[in-house]
């Protein structure tokens, strides 16, 4: 079994989450942006299907796993940590609403992520030993309802210096600022319209990519 020291050391440049309803809505297909984004060289995929069934997600979930495998990415499953172990996901991220990270860790072994939005969501995530966070939303974005106010940039410098672990920046981040959340510190820049909602994604991934560390 990789050990979760060796997961984490691919927990760096872009961090593409595909969102099947996203997808969807822009005609792409989940499984064909995944390819795109690894035949670029991304080196983390999460899968995000809020309105998929649980066997529409364990069955795209196992595609998405074996594409990763066959480039040597990191795949994590978004929410379900029952999910997340049918599927042999490496890892699992949740949200500050999702199952807390003592019991996901009971059904689910691998690397855990968590959302965090300010420096008690932080503190929390360290005190839960996480793996990583995910800081945001660092810019407007409108993929997700129901967020806190747009962080900006400094506080995402700010999150960076306290969390003492791998960083993954969250939010309205394109081609356009991606540079800028490199500068930042952060280990990643966690990208979802602007790959699934692109018009030709694989020209989006590639021009993300430049920016890549």
């Amino acid at each position: 079994m990789i050990s979760k020291k060796s997961l984490l050391k691919k927990l760096k440049g872009l961090y593409a989450i595909i969102d099947s309803g996203v997808c969807s809505a822009a005609n792409n297909e989940p499984l064909a942006v995944t390819k795109a984004c690894l035949t670029a060289g991304v080196t983390v995929i999460q899968l995000r299907a809020k309105n998929a069934s649980d066997e529409q997600v364990l069955v795209l979930a196992g595609k998405m796993k074996n594409e990763c495998r066959k480039r040597k990415a990191l795949f994590i499953l978004n929410d379900r940590a029952d999910l997340a172990l049918l599927a042999g996901a490496d890892g699992l991220h949740l949200g500050q609403k999702d199952l807390p990270v003592k019991i996901a860790r009971s059904i689910f072994s691998g690397i855990i992520g968590v959302s965090t939005h300010n420096a008690k969501e932080i503190r929390k995530a360290k005190i839960d030993r996480v793996d990583y966070i995910g800081f945001g939303p660092v810019y407007l974005t409108a993929t997700k309802k129901g967020l806190p106010p747009v962080a900006g940039i400094e506080l995402l410098r700010t999150a960076v210096k306290r969390a003492n672990i791998p960083v993954v920046a969250i939010g309205g981040i394109n081609g356009k600022n991606i540079g800028e959340i490199y500068s930042s510190g952060a280990n990643c820049a966690a990208v979802i319209s602007a790959v699934c909602g692109a018009k030709e994604p694989k020209k989006a991934i590639r021009q993300m990519m430049m920016h890549n560390k």
